[in-house]
C-alpha cells in the first residue's frame, strides 16, 4: 500500500515536470485539487477508530481518484511533453514540493493508521478498490 501512495506523488510530479507559465495553469489547478483530496484522506485515516472508518476513508479516496481520471488523461494528452521532462519549471516548484510532502504524509499516516487493519476484510476490499483506482492513473 505504501508503494501505491508514493505512486500518486510520482504520477503528479511526472505530469507536471517541464511545465511552466500560464500555459500550464490547468496542470497546477489539477495538482492543487489532488493535494486537497490527499489532505482530506490523511485527516480521515488519522481520526479513524475502526476498520470500517479506515475502509470508508480508503473507498472515498479511491472514488475521488477515479473522478479525477478524465482530467488527468486530458492533461496528459494535451501536454504529452510533460512525461519526458525530469524537473518541474520554477513556476511549479512550490506545488510540486507540496505534492511530494503530501506523499510522505500519506505514507506515514498509512503506516500508523491503516497498517493495523490491513488484514480486516473490509480494509482488504477497500485497498483493492484503491489499487484499481490507482492502476489506471
Amino acid at each position: 500500500m505504501r508503494k501505491q501512495f508514493l505512486l500518486i506523488g510520482i504520477m503528479v510530479v511526472s505530469l507536471v515536470a517541464g511545465c511552466g507559465g500560464d500555459k500550464y495553469a490547468d496542470v497546477k489547478d489539477y495538482m492543487e485539487k489532488s493535494i486537497r483530496i490527499q489532505e482530506e484522506y490523511v485527516a480521515a485515516i488519522e481520526k479513524a477508530d475502526s476498520a470500517g472508518d479506515i475502509a470508508r476513508a480508503i473507498n472515498k479516496f479511491a472514488e475521488r481518484l477515479n473522478a479525477m481520471k478524465p482530467q488527468m488523461k486530458a492533461l496528459m494528452e494535451k501536454y504529452p511533453e510533460i512525461m519526458m521532462e525530469k524537473e518541474p519549471p520554477s513556476e511549479l516548484r512550490e506545488v510540486t514540493a507540496r505534492q511530494m510532502e503530501m506523499a510522505a504524509k500519506i505514507e506515514k499516516a498509512s503506516q500508523l493508521n491503516v497498517q493495523p487493519y490491513t488484514l480486516d476484510p473490509v480494509v482488504v476490499e477497500a485497498t483493492k478498490n484503491l489499487s484499481q483506482a490507482m492502476g489506471d492513473h
